[in-house]
């Protein structure tokens, strides 16, 4: 857990004004506030030192991310694969253009009706793997975005400007 210190030297703008002055009396500062992690974790990087100045934002210390950041990468790879897609389609296309032609067929009566019934399923039921494979994708885009907000999660950044106290 780390102490954050906002500024209270009377008009200082921003953490960068936050300097050293000699005067009598006593100040507090405007705020103080611990920060902790939103996520339980190990810490893996400490960027800031007892003292040091700070923006709002600013990541202060990472917990380890090697497996949120699986996460992330398993679900990029799981939204980008298109193989299944482009199988689905190619099957659809195909049955759409035997159904074309099938229907050229059965103007001629040259054509039973049991293949026309078999050609309008298989569109029909390639049609619906289409849509099968296009919902998979749109499940792993939110899977995805999921996981890169975990992820961002394992950052503890500042609140507010100003001095780190303790850590």
């Amino acid at each position: 857990m780390m102490a954050l210190i906002a500024c209270a030297v009377a008009g200082a703008a921003d953490a960068q004004e936050c300097t050293a002055k000699v005067a009598t009396g006593f100040t507090e500062p405007a705020s103080t506030v611990e920060v902790a992690a939103r996520e339980p974790g190990i810490v893996a990087v400490m960027h800031v030192e007892a003292g040091q100045k700070v923006k709002g934002g600013d990541v202060l210390a990472e917990l380890d991310k090697t497996m949120a950041q699986a996460e992330v990468d398993s679900a990029r790879v799981r939204y980008d694969a298109r193989g299944r897609l482009m199988m689905a389609e190619a099957k659809r296309d195909l049955a759409r253009r035997k159904m074309s032609e099938l229907e050229k067929l059965e103007k001629a009566r040259a054509v039973r009706p049991l293949e026309m019934i078999e050609a309008r399923a298989e569109l029909q039921v390639s049609e619906a793997e289409v849509e099968a494979v296009e919902e998979e994708r749109r499940a792993a885009q939110i899977a995805l975005s999921s996981a890169q907000s975990r992820l961002s999660l394992l950052d503890i950044r500042a609140p507010f400007d100003g001095v780190v106290s303790t850590l």
